[in-house]
């Protein structure tokens, strides 16, 4: 039996682990893997119900999934827009990792970019004793930032007195402007002198007008007679720099 009855107690009890699925009064029949769901209005307020399932749906588009597997970034779609950058670029800027912003990423423009760049040579023997023009190029810096990078080179013959030394000079401006570099050679000696001469230099014009280099040649001194270039070709090549 599933109870008894104690008529001298007036009480009627559930005898333990007797309970069964005929005992209950359900409103419907059972399949395997149901369970007993409570529901009002029903016979007895029970009822057989199936386990819902949730099955999670794909993902698709820049994020994709398949089921409950790991959530993954589709390949060749992170673009600008998904970034997260403390500002608005420009054409040209670069990413740079900067602690402290939006993101730690920052749109920077990139230094030391060659943005022009103007070249000038020559062959015309120059055989002077006085300081003389060889060459002269103007450049216009897009940016009062930016810097030229001025390169300079010259195979020069030097004449003795009782000493032999040529000078090749660089000037922003004409040859009565700012030297920017002197390169002399020689030899402490009354004998001919072969040289070759050069500038590599970095000048900030601090300006966005145009700008004239000039490139002279000559004795290093007066016990020198005079310098010459001896034939060869010489040039100046002026390098705008991204500041």
């Amino acid at each position: 039996m599933a109870i008894t009855i104690d008529a001298s107690a007036n009480t009627i009890t559930g005898i333990s682990n007797t309970i069964e699925e005929d005992d209950l009064k359900i409103s419907n029949a059972g399949s395997d893997g149901q369970y007993l769901q409570k529901q009002s209005g029903n016979t007895g307020g029970l009822t057989w119900a199936t386990v819902s399932t949730y099955t999670h749906p794909n993902h698709s588009g820049e994020i994709t999934s398949s089921g409950d597997g790991a959530t993954v970034i589709a390949s060749n779609v992170v673009d600008e827009d998904n970034l997260k950058v403390s500002n608005s670029p420009t054409n040209g800027h670069f990413l740079s990792a900067q602690s402290g912003n939006t993101g730690g990423l920052t749109w920077a423009a990139a230094g030391g970019k060659i943005l022009q760049y103007v070249y000038t040579s020559d062959n015309t023997l120059v055989q002077e004793s006085t300081n003389t023009q060889l060459l002269d190029a103007n450049i216009t810096p897009a940016s009062a930032s930016n810097k030229i990078l001025a390169i300079s080179h010259c195979d020069c013959k030097a004449t003795p007195n009782s000493l032999a030394l040529a000078c090749l000079n660089l000037y922003r401006g004409d040859s009565s402007g700012t030297l920017i570099q002197s390169s002399c050679g020689g030899v402490n000696a009354a004998h001919v002198h072969w040289t070759t001469l050069h500038h590599t230099v970095l000048d900030s014009p601090n300006t966005t007008s145009s700008q004239e280099y000039t490139l002279t040649i000559g004795r290093g001194s007066s016990s020198s007679s005079y310098a010459d270039t001896n034939d060869n070709t010489y040039y100046l090549l002026l390098l705008e720099v991204a500041g």
